[in-house]
């Protein structure tokens, strides 16, 4: 039971138990079908604490729930469209994870429960992932997160990775989003990201571009930072030394980055953040190495992202 405190004593109720439980069922040898109410997740690892001071973007916090972990693995893209820490606290959930043929599935659905306003979103995920050839793979993405008859959020996305020669990597992951309220007209989004890698014992080319839109919303996902356009390349060569040399390995490497409100990228202006790296890499005989580097930052901030805000100065602490 439970004690409070009264003005003449304590004052008793009577104690009260919960019901969950949890089940796992193997539908064929490779698909397998898990539920569970009211789940216990006290036993899980903490959060490493991280210093959250002047941060521009949310914090990431990994998976460490066993019941989202295991046999979802296929949920990896480009970019983090499913991020199951969004479930909160499952009132309910199942999963069903595994393989049909040549297609790796996860499904999860589950009943969240929101502390504030007492709501409660029901959330669809789902990701079918398939092999072409040897090496590449192509897959689909549905994410639903909803308030029944009030807000929804939905995204839907295709990615694909083809490995060609051995040495050349091309992915790439193209995504829209609705998300509105319900009997309105919901705000689309997109998202685009693309990427190519060369890779070789001497010569290395890596290029990407990632593009979202202001409206785009991953309800269920991880996304940072939308409304922008980032471009990122890097060329580096390596000549290796002769069997025994003491030089064994050294090369140099260029890696240029740009990032760009999106509208300002299409429409030919400069970029907003930017950087230049250029480096110089050594190993010696006995596993010693070092690196020489030289790099140039640049951030230009347009004055509206300043307006109406101030700052305190001058040495009367006047506000300016």
């Amino acid at each position: 039971g439970t004690a409070l405190p009264e003005d003449a004593g304590l004052e008793y109720s009577k104690a009260s138990g919960d019901f969950g439980f949890n089940l796992a069922y193997g539908l064929t040898s490779n698909l397998t079908l898990d539920a569970t109410y009211n789940p216990d997740f006290s036993q899980v690892e903490a959060d490493a604490g991280q210093i959250a001071v002047n941060e521009r973007f949310a914090l990431y916090f990994p998976e460490k729930r066993a019941f989202f972990l295991e046999g979802t693995d296929v949920f990896s893209m480009p970019r983090q469209l499913v991020y199951t820490r969004s479930i909160g606290k499952p009132v309910g959930a199942a999963k069903l994870s595994g393989k049909v043929g040549r297609f790796n599935l996860a499904y999860i659905g589950a009943v969240d429960e929101v502390s504030t306003g007492g709501e409660n979103p029901v959330v669809n995920l789902l990701r079918v992932k398939g092999d072409v050839g040897e090496n590449s793979t192509v897959g689909m993405v549905y994410t639903d997160r909803s308030v029944l008859g009030e807000r929804f959020n939905r995204v839907v996305g295709a990615d694909a990775r083809f490995v060609l020669g051995g040495r050349y990597t091309l992915d790439f992951l193209a995504s829209g989003s609705a998300d509105g309220e319900s009997g309105r007209n919901p705000d689309w989004g997109s998202l685009f990201v693309t990427s190519f890698r060369r890779s070789s014992r001497n010569f290395t080319v890596n290029a990407s571009m990632e593009d979202i839109s202001e409206d785009f919303r991953a309800g269920s996902g991880f996304i940072r930072r939308v409304g922008g356009t980032q471009l990122e390349g890097r060329v580096g060569y390596t000549w290796r030394g002769e069997a025994g040399a003491l030089l064994e390995s050294w090369g140099p490497s260029v890696s240029v980055e740009g990032y760009w409100d999106r509208e300002d990228f299409w429409g030919g202006s400069g970029a907003k953040e930017s950087e230049v790296d250029l480096s110089l890499r050594f190993s010696l005989r006995g596993n010693v190495g070092g690196s020489i580097s030289l790099s140039r930052d640049s951030y230009s901030f347009g004055a509206d992202e300043y307006e109406g805000l101030f700052v305190q100065g001058g040495a009367a602490g006047d506000l300016t």
